[in-house]
C-alpha cells in the first residue's frame, strides 16, 4: 500500500510540476524594442539542416555587431532597419534578441 501511495504521490506531484511549467512565461521581455542596421545574412549548414542568422550593427553602439536567427522565409535584406525586442529565458538571465521585423 505505500509502494502505491508513494507512486501516486509522485505522479501527482509530477504533473503539478508540469501544468505550473506550462502556464508560466517561457520569455520575459526585457525593456523596449531597439532597432539595427542588417550587415548580413548568415546561411550555415548543419546536421539538422541550415540555419539563417543576421548580423546586425546596433545604432547607438557602432561596435556592436550581434548575430540573430531567423526563419529562412525571412525578408531582411542588407541595410534594412531591424526592430527587436530583447528577451530573457526562465533558465538564463542572459539578454537574447528576437526580431520582430525588417524596414
Amino acid at each position: 500500500m505505500t509502494k502505491l501511495y508513494i507512486a501516486g504521490s509522485l505522479l501527482l506531484l509530477g504533473v503539478g510540476i508540469l501544468t505550473l511549467l506550462s502556464y508560466s512565461p517561457t520569455q520575459n521581455k526585457v525593456g523596449e524594442p531597439i532597432f539595427a542596421i542588417v550587415k548580413d545574412r548568415i546561411l550555415t549548414q548543419s546536421l539538422d539542416g541550415q540555419r539563417h542568422y543576421l548580423l546586425l550593427s546596433l545604432d547607438t553602439k557602432a561596435d556592436t555587431i550581434i548575430r540573430i536567427a531567423i526563419g529562412k522565409n525571412n525578408l531582411c535584406r542588407i541595410g534594412d532597419t531591424a526592430t527587436m525586442q530583447p528577451i530573457t529565458t526562465l533558465l538564463s538571465k542572459e539578454v537574447t534578441y528576437q526580431l520582430i521585423e525588417c524596414s
